[in-house]
């Protein structure tokens, strides 16, 4: 999510030869996080035999979605933007509906401050990838945005860690590298 909103330029400019999408993918970076929780929700629910559920809640968002499409899109002033918007309304709306669902079902909260840490930890990540990229310290820009990309993850790593988001209970799940942490 970070590296789509930071990069957005770089990675359009990189893989589409086309950089004035770039505000688009930038619209839509957030909303990872939503896609990203999305589908291990759906998942939840389904397991806990609450497949109508799930269902409602894709309607309610797909019906939504139509609606804002109808209405958005049709704006000459805001024309494709429109349906960026409404779609990434429905992946909000459907994630949400999704999380409260699961929460009423199984009597469970969220740690706000675990939220904190992490959004804290993206900020700084996200800092210290875009200093990289600055430096233009390689030759090639897909080199500089590698490079800050890695020094990206790495940052974030070890804020999970130093954090106690992650400890090594989570890392010994890990394929390849787990074993290192048993």
């Amino acid at each position: 999510v970070v590296v789509m909103a930071l990069f957005a330029e770089p990675i359009c400019r990189l893989l589409y030869n086309h950089a004035e999408i770039a505000p688009m993918l930038k619209w839509m970076a957030p909303i990872g996080l939503f896609i990203y929780m999305q589908a291990p929700l759906q998942a939840a629910l389904q397991a806990l035999e609450k497949p109508g559920t799930a269902l409602m809640n894709t309607f309610i968002g797909a019906v939504v979605k139509l609606l804002l499409i109808i209405k958005l899109a049709s704006d000459p002033e805001l024309g494709i933007y429109g349906a960026l918007i409404a779609i990434n309304i429905n992946i909000v709306l459907v994630t949400l509906l999704h999380a409260f669902s699961v929460m009423r079902f199984v009597k469970f909260r969220m740690n706000i401050m675990d939220f904190l840490k992490v959004g804290a930890a993206m900020v700084i990540m996200g800092a210290v990838s875009l200093w990289m990229m600055n430096q233009q310290t390689l030759p090639a820009l897909w080199q500089n945005m590698t490079a800050a990309c890695l020094l990206g993850v790495l940052v974030y790593l070890i804020l999970m860690v130093k954090l106690r988001i992650i400890d090594r209970y989570d890392a010994a799940r890990l394929p390849l590298i787990g074993r290192w942490f048993r």
